[in-house]
């Protein structure tokens, strides 16, 4: 092991310096997400509106993916005798790129795991279909599908008019106590 690292230029030692510590530490983020739960998301702050914080990048894992990157990219660059500033600069550029791309995917990931919050008013005016029958002149409640912002929203309905079957086209006319007040569309 010693002949091999003194046979090592300088400019490869550094890189090696960087590559492998960085990669261990990247390694031990990850067998302690796997082992120990470790909350790898790195200051996502969730809001009580259900949105994220904004898209960070300078966080513990991308700073240890980008030195991680750099280093075996450096490596890599340099084996094909580029000459040292550009090694250098492509080592920087694909270790900044994949870094980025770390970050994207794990907010990526964050807003998948996000809860959507939901203010039913958003479904006014909106029509659906009955999905269980609501009985006649609000006798009691049945279940429609709407779509609100892209989603398809089970919700309580009442009607004031005549029962309407599974399958009838709704409109919505109103909210009531959490309560779709709905008409045949």
């Amino acid at each position: 092991m010693q002949i091999w690292w003194h046979s090592l230029s300088r400019f490869e030692m550094v890189y090696w310096v960087i590559a492998i510590p960085s990669t261990l530490v990247l390694l031990l983020q990850l067998l302690l997400a796997c082992i120990a739960d470790f909350n790898m998301h790195s200051g996502d702050v969730q809001h009580h509106d259900g949105s994220t914080g904004h898209f960070q990048v300078l966080t513990v894992r991308n700073v240890v993916a980008f030195f991680c990157m750099f280093g075996w990219s450096g490596l890599m660059f340099n084996s094909f005798h580029l000459g040292h500033p550009v090694s250098i600069a492509l080592s920087f550029l694909t270790a900044l790129v994949f870094s980025m791309l770390v970050a994207l995917l794990f907010w990526a990931i964050s807003r998948l795991a996000q809860p959507v919050s939901f203010d039913i008013n958003g479904a006014l005016n909106k029509t659906g279909t009955v999905y269980i029958p609501v009985p006649a002149n609000s006798a009691g409640t049945g279940k429609v599908n709407v779509v609100v912002l892209g989603r398809t929203y089970e919700l309580n309905a009442l009607t004031a008019g005549p029962a309407l079957e599974t399958g009838a086209a709704i409109l919505v006319k109103a909210v009531q106590n959490s309560n779709l007040i709905i008409e045949r569309a």
